[in-house]
């Protein structure tokens, strides 16, 4: 297993989930989710905990970790997976990675920091950093150059999520920057005003909406239409890093994971009317990323992944 930090994640199917870490390296971790459920892990893969009370929910290790390679030489700022492919964000460059042949198949510069990154479709991914811009480049041109980039913010973009034909782009000036490319429009909703959007997620479903995490500590969900309120959660601490949310329809409303500072991970549930939190301690520092696969939550916590068993 790598000794270095852990600063994105991603699941790829219900048993795998890539990281990208501090040293801009990806690994692909396999958990043995079946095994976790029924309790047959066995001592050496749950998670040990020193000074800390056991956790209200039983935590689970890795069973294996592979190396796919390293990306540039900064940390890894973010990843996104679709199908056998993940898209991974370190200095100014984004990654494009086939699991299953373990390799880099795709290079893609940009002018500045790229920290967040997403699939528009499979041959088709959009980038935003440092710069302010949005960059969409295509997997199958062998070029490294964006096919267009356009100034979206006057600040730094954290987070991006793609609906569709649509990107939503979040970052350190409190605005979400939608920009539909099918239509050739943008529009900028000015929500959090001096509360920097530190990452933005996709709700479906009944509660469907776009999902941020910021610079103040709060979780919330905003009309991907009307740009209201859905739904808003304080984790109760400010963050000074970059907090990684995730957000997962269920029967009932949808399930929102956000990571922290002090070792915890708070998930809220929404119905549409009540919440219920759960604050689940993981250990003692960072968690920096939280990654939902269908119902099953899998967490970073310095240099280890962990599945955390709800049920």
């Amino acid at each position: 297993m790598t000794s270095e930090m852990v600063t994105a994640l991603v699941a790829i199917s219900p048993r795998f989930v890539a990281t990208g870490d501090a040293d801009s390296c990806l690994h692909i971790r396999q958990f043995d989710i079946d095994a976790a459920k029924l309790g047959g892990f066995g001592r050496s893969h749950t998670l040990e905990f020193q000074g800390l009370d056991k956790p209200k929910f039983p935590l689970y290790k890795p069973t294996s970790s592979v190396s796919l390679g390293k990306c540039s030489h900064s940390p890894v700022s973010s990843l996104c997976a679709a199908g056998n492919n993940i898209l991974a964000t370190s200095g100014s460059s984004a990654s494009l990675w086939d699991v299953v042949s373990r390799s880099r198949v795709r290079h893609f510069a940009t002018t500045d920091v790229a920290n967040c990154a997403d699939f528009v479709t499979p041959n088709l991914v959009a980038v935003a950093g440092n710069a302010c811009e949005l960059s969409l480049f295509d997997v199958r041109s062998h070029h490294s150059s964006p096919i267009l980039s356009k100034k979206i913010a006057l600040d730094n973009l954290y987070g991006l999520v793609v609906d569709g034909s649509v990107v939503y782009c979040g970052g350190a000036d409190g605005d979400i920057h939608k920009v539909d490319l099918r239509n050739q429009k943008k529009e900028t909703w000015q929500l959090w005003r001096m509360d920097a959007i530190l990452d933005l997620k996709m709700a479906y479903g009944s509660t469907s909406g776009v999902v941020a995490s910021t610079e103040s500590g709060r979780v919330c969900c905003v009309d991907s239409y009307e740009s209201d309120y859905r739904f808003s959660f304080d984790t109760g601490e400010s963050f000074s890093h970059r907090i990684k949310c995730d957000v997962v329809s269920t029967s009932k409303g949808v399930d929102v994971a956000c990571g922290g500072e002090n070792g915890v991970v708070y998930v809220f549930q929404y119905d549409g009317k009540h919440e219920l939190r759960t604050d689940i301690t993981i250990g003692k520092g960072l968690v920096a990323s939280v990654c939902w696969s269908g119902d099953d939550l899998f967490a970073s916590t310095g240099s280890d992944v962990v599945f955390v068993d709800l049920e």
